[in-house]
């Protein structure tokens, strides 16, 4: 009888290659969710910012007519909140006449600058007061 003392050869590279084929589609997973999240932090991000300049919009309009200021249709950007353009109109007053009061509709928008809106940045916020006045 012949005996073979021979021990298994090439266990060892398919083993590592097969740790290999793993850890490189886990990495391949893990950067994926990376850039989504990120993506999705940048948006938010975004979103957030438009909200506050929307409300800082709506707060200086309501200023102006408080003061008796004209409340004049304007397009601005502020330094703060860069590749953002806020707009605030002020529609047409209407008056309470039993009431003795003025209604003012005010409209502030806030929309990305350079950006279209299939972009994943794009962001387009519009948020409306009405003002009761009471009139003199």
């Amino acid at each position: 009888m012949i005996r073979h003392n021979a021990k298994p050869q090439g266990f060892v590279l398919v083993a590592v290659i097969f740790l290999l084929v793993v850890l490189g589609g886990a990495g391949l997973v893990i950067s994926q969710l990376t850039v989504r999240n990120s993506a999705t932090g940048v948006q938010s991000l975004q979103a957030t910012r438009a909200q506050w300049l929307v409300q800082a919009g709506l707060d200086a309009a309501i200023l102006r007519v408080l003061s008796n200021e004209p409340c004049a249709a304007a397009a601005t950007t502020h330094a703060d909140f860069p590749g953002l353009t806020l707009t605030v109109t002020c529609g047409a007053e209407r008056e309470y006449v039993t009431a003795g009061m003025t209604l003012q509709d005010i409209v502030a928008t806030v929309e990305s600058t350079g950006l279209t809106p299939a972009s994943r940045e794009y962001v387009w916020l519009r948020q409306t007061a009405v003002m009761e006045v009471v009139n003199d």
